[in-house]
């Protein structure tokens, strides 16, 4: 089963959501709109009677968000619309990012 840590509660569908959305709350609106919207719609097509394997098989919000945030850093290095801004800002902006989802 999938407890949340040190409360002893399950974890379900709103909860891994909540919590998701609290350690991704720092991502441009755009970013956190679409990572919302995808993980909502991965629910959704697995159906209420699969909830539990699909927070088995995604494992914690905390892993989910730290995936997410790793893959925004990376883009956002990439990304030519940031381009002439130097390398460590954007760097520092990914290390910020990672560092506040320790919280």
């Amino acid at each position: 089963m999938n407890a949340e840590k040190g409360t002893g509660k399950l974890m379900n569908r709103q909860l891994f959501m909540e919590e998701l959305k609290r350690k991704l709350k720092r991502l441009p609106v755009e970013e956190f709109d679409s990572a919302v919207s995808f993980y909502n719609e991965y629910f959704d097509e697995a159906g209420p009677e699969n909830e539990q394997n699909v927070i088995g098989q995604l494992g914690t919000p905390a892993d989910v968000a730290a995936k997410i945030i790793c893959e925004f850093a990376y883009k956002s290095t990439d990304d030519d619309s940031s381009y002439g801004q130097p390398f460590f800002i954007k760097k520092q902006t990914a290390l910020n990012l990672l560092q506040f989802h320790a919280v």
